[in-house]
């Protein structure tokens, strides 16, 4: 009961606090027109920039992910890959999704992602001078309607047509929204004097840098920010030296909020690219902090030979900023990506992934699985990211299966990591006081194969991720027999520990050598399930396995059945067995031979050991053509 209602009061609380602050927007927005111009001019930013995106995104079509697969060959690569998808996107929030997923993914290393990150942040500046441009003295919003009309209508005419009018749409938004904030914030800071407010010297700039940090986070938008800053600079409410102090916040700012995001997710590699991404901007704003006044130096004179105002030189300080950043940690990456690596490393993995309790008489208690840590939210915004998380997570399913199915049948799991067995030896691992099977199915194996089914449904494919599609087919066959398996192992836990028990029943010795069988193959599957990753580095390794066929398994595995069948007849023959022990065991035998050969289907994963998924699609098309 306690359980239930902590979540509950958790909800209320986190809605009460929702209800009350927008009671207060709305209490202060009557109070306020000019606060609600410029809330209203900060929505739609936020809003036009969500827009573009997206619209951006869905034009690119899957081009970006194919294209960051291909953008680790070369250290230059990742750095062009960064600097021209920001460029586009206008959002390393966004380039630092993707390089997450790639990295959870095992796509790319954490060197290269690193590497993207100084790119997209030299590739942001580019809508930071577009803001400057759109930010002068001239009113862009009568050029808004027309491109809003020409957005809506586009979206009737076709998929792409709907992606580049959304792109306009959002685009209009920002244009409407830069008036909004001008005109708002204009009206609401016209009663007091921001510059008699500030201090002077090192305080006052470390001050408007944790002003800008703060913004940042609370709009969750870097662009939105510069906004504001380009408005206060445009009304002259601020001079240049606060704008650039101002700037940094923003562009720390960033970083924080995309880190924030990162950790809140719990995953390692997430972490490492958020903390990587915090260490760049956070130690670069601080180099920049330190030799500020030659900065402006620099600034004041490349102005004053081209003619730039305060808002342009907003852009310069953005650029520079972001190319002091590229000097000084491009030569540190790979240094960077170890040192993140050592303090954020990757659980070990348990020895067992069931985690058990001690059980009492009648009584089970089993821990509710975790969810999975492939199964991500940002794996989705590619095809491949999705397709390699599906796989990762198809590999931990295969080896809870084999964990569930030795509980199942009264054994620890111990036994998975022993070489050979026989039916004196196998009594060591032997554990009459099993988990109930259907609770362990519910709990480790349905819940599972429902996140894995879940997180299939939503992945988004189009129409050059047909191979793609091929390989999710494949992994769901695969993933319905490992559940298939557990399911008939269900069937056999009743009569095993009825026989196993009764000492001198002669059906006994055959249910002993039943579960023989089961386990050896129960081995064997454990054995391919963990030497996958090192398939791809061990050649001989690689050659142990490729002996191995899914026909040859099942033909051994139908030779088995046919003399344990013939062995049950003839005892039933000599009388040494009744009628009913036999049905029994034939009822078992077949559940088993149906085990086991569910089991064989962990073999298709061999074909897709090598990381570069690529290169392997064909290998597992051809696999499932020949699917059990």
């Amino acid at each position: 009961m306690t359980h239930s209602v902590i979540p509950v009061t958790k909800q209320f609380f986190r809605n009460g606090i929702i209800l009350l602050i927008l009671l207060i927007l709305l209490y202060t927005f009557y109070r306020s027109s000019s606060w609600l111009e410029l809330c209203a001019g900060l929505a739609f930013f936020l809003f036009g920039m969500q827009c573009m995106q997206d619209g951006l995104q869905q034009l690119a079509g899957g081009k970006l992910e194919r294209i960051l697969a291909k953008s680790t060959e070369t250290p230059l690569k990742s750095l062009l890959f960064g600097i021209s998808s920001t460029l586009i996107l206008q959002s390393t929030t966004v380039v630092s999704l993707l390089i997450i997923a790639f990295i959870s993914t095992n796509l790319i290393t954490l060197a290269a992602g690193i590497g993207i990150i100084i790119g997209a942040n030299v590739g942001s500046s580019g809508g930071i001078w577009l803001l400057a441009l759109a930010g002068q003295n001239v009113s862009l919003s009568p050029f808004a309607y027309p491109l809003i009309v020409i957005g809506i209508l586009a979206s009737f005419a076709g998929k792409r047509a709907k992606s580049a009018g959304r792109v306009l749409i959002g685009v209009a938004f920002i244009l409407l929204a830069i008036d909004l904030i001008k005109g708002g914030f204009s009206a609401f800071t016209e009663d007091f004097d921001i510059l008699s407010y500030t201090l002077s010297g090192w305080l006052g700039i470390l001050l408007l840098v944790l002003v800008g940090l703060i913004l940042t986070i609370i709009l969750q938008s870097s662009h939105a920010t510069l906004m504001l800053i380009l408005t206060m600079l445009s009304l002259e409410q601020i001079d240049a030296t606060q704008g650039f102090a101002l700037t940094i916040g923003a562009i720390v700012g960033s970083a924080l909020a995309t880190g924030i995001l990162g950790f809140l997710g719990g995953n390692r590699a997430g972490m490492r690219v958020a903390a990587s991404h915090v260490i760049y901007n956070a130690g670069t704003g601080i180099i920049v902090l330190l030799f500020l006044k030659p900065l402006l130096l620099l600034i004041n004179l490349i102005s004053t030979h081209l003619g730039f105002n305060a808002l342009i030189q907003i852009a310069l300080f953005y650029t520079l900023f972001n190319i002091i950043g590229l000097l000084l940690f491009w030569p540190l990456k790979g240094s960077l990506a170890t040192f993140l690596e050592k303090i954020i490393p990757n659980l070990p993995a348990p020895e067992q992934l069931i985690e058990t309790q001690t059980i009492h008489p009648q009584t089970t208690d089993i821990e509710e699985s975790a969810p999975s840590p492939f199964l991500i939210e940002s794996a989705l915004s590619s095809t491949q990211t999705a397709t390699q998380a599906v796989l990762q997570d198809l590999q931990l399913l295969s080896r809870v299966t084999l964990e569930v199915i030795c509980h199942i049948l009264l054994l620890k799991t111990t036994i998975l990591t022993v070489e050979s067995t026989d039916e004196n030896t196998i009594i060591e691992y032997q554990d009459l006081n099993p988990f109930d099977a259907d609770e362990l199915y519910r709990q480790q194996i349905k819940s599972r194969y429902s996140e894995l089914l879940t997180f299939i449904s939503k992945i988004d494919y189009n129409e050059a991720d047909k191979a793609y599609q091929t390989v999710i087919m494949t992994s769901q066959v695969i993933a319905f027999k490992l559940v298939s398996a557990v399911k008939n192992s269900n069937h056999l836990q009743k009569n095993l520990r009825y026989y196993l028990t009764k000492e001198g029943n002669p059906a006994q010795p055959l249910y002993i050598e039943l579960r023989n069988y089961i386990v050896n193959n129960l081995q064997l599957a454990y054995q391919i399930q963990a030497e996958i990753t090192q398939l791809k580095e061990d050649s001989d390794l690689k050659a142990e396995f490729d002996h191995l066929s899914l026909t040859a398994l099942i033909e051994d595995s139908r030779n088995f059945e046919s003399q344990f069948r013939a062995q049950v007849y003839q005892a039933l023959k000599e009388n040494t067995l009744d009628g009913f022990n036999t049905s029994s065991l034939l009822n078992d035998l077949q559940y088993a031979t149906q085990i086991v050969e569910s089991l064989f289907n962990i073999l298709k994963l061999v074909a897709i050991q090598d990381n570069n998924l690529l290169q392997n699609i064909d290998n597992i098309i051809q696999m499932n053509e020949g699917d059990l």
